[in-house]
């Protein structure tokens, strides 16, 4: 609170006078109540008061609590990501990629590919068992699609060479969301940082944008629940420098427990010790 004293004392400073006299000039010119009111500026009031009231305000923001950050610190959101079941499971699914390329996102795709993902807590395979005849269709293979796989499986390493900082909050359906950046330590890193939307409650990456040297990229990725864990079921990915845009669906999604790994045969998951299984509706 601040007391009668302390805005006299900040008025009589405008003044240009005393504490003191300030008290003695508001009681003798209004029977003891203080007017704010310079004697010796009475002709002036307007600048005079606007600066008292300017204080008061300064006054009362600095003695008004702070409103505490409800953001949780950024090492925190990274653990809540890497501490997902994903990495004590092992998915398996078939895809369907389909690239543009020059083009808008609703055109034709210049290229379509079918295949198998294997996603495993330490690496990922992906088996083309059918693409666009085309000679870009195969550089793209051969090339891009196993870049992003190898991205993905190298992401936990790369962690230590960022800085992250949450930048951010917003609700979606009453949970939490925060926006977390990582910037690279070292000017020689690739990529040189990247930022994105995180799902705290999940543990879940919902959208993000990556830098690599002058090209950025952006994903956009969407879940669902198979056995009790969070498993990708679309991402788009766009890299606006190219007008190139990718975009994949994940069907048939199996998930197997990484205790009981064993072969994929036939597009069916049996394990050591039996089958052990969960399939995602279709």
């Amino acid at each position: 609170m601040i007391g009668l004293v302390d805005v006299n004392a900040i008025a009589a400073s405008a003044c240009g006078r005393k504490a003191s006299a300030w008290h003695d000039a508001a009681a003798s010119s209004s029977g003891g109540m203080g007017q704010l009111v310079c004697p010796a500026q009475r002709r002036t009031l307007g600048p005079s008061l606007w600066t008292i009231l300017a204080c008061i305000v300064a006054l009362v923001m600095q003695t008004a609590p702070a409103r505490a950050s409800t953001f949780p610190a950024a090492s925190e959101v990274v653990d809540r990501v890497l501490a997902t079941p994903r990495e004590t499971q092992a998915t398996f699914s078939d895809v369907v990629l389909r690239l543009r390329i020059g083009t808008s996102a609703t055109a034709s795709p210049r290229c379509v590919f079918q295949g198998r993902l294997e996603v495993w807590p330490d690496h990922s395979r992906l088996t083309v068992v059918k693409r666009t005849p085309r000679l870009v269709c195969w550089a793209i293979q051969r090339f891009v699609l196993t870049r992003l796989l190898s991205d993905r499986d190298h992401a936990a390493s790369l962690l230590p060479l960022f800085r992250f900082e949450v930048l951010g909050e917003k609700l979606v359906d009453g949970h939490p969301y925060y926006l977390l950046e990582g910037r690279a330590l070292s000017p020689r890193t690739e990529p040189r940082w990247a930022i994105g939307w995180v799902d705290y409650d999940r543990g879940l990456v919902m959208d993000d944008t990556v830098q690599y040297g002058s090209i950025r990229v952006h994903t956009v990725q969407a879940y669902g629940r198979v056995g009790g864990l969070w498993v990708l079921i679309r991402q788009h990915i766009a890299v606006p420098r190219f007008r190139t845009s990718l975009d994949i669906a994940y069907h048939n999604i199996r998930v197997v427990p990484t205790s009981e790994r064993g072969l994929l045969i036939g597009g069916m998951i049996f394990a050591e010790r039996g089958q052990h299984e969960t399939q995602a509706p279709s």
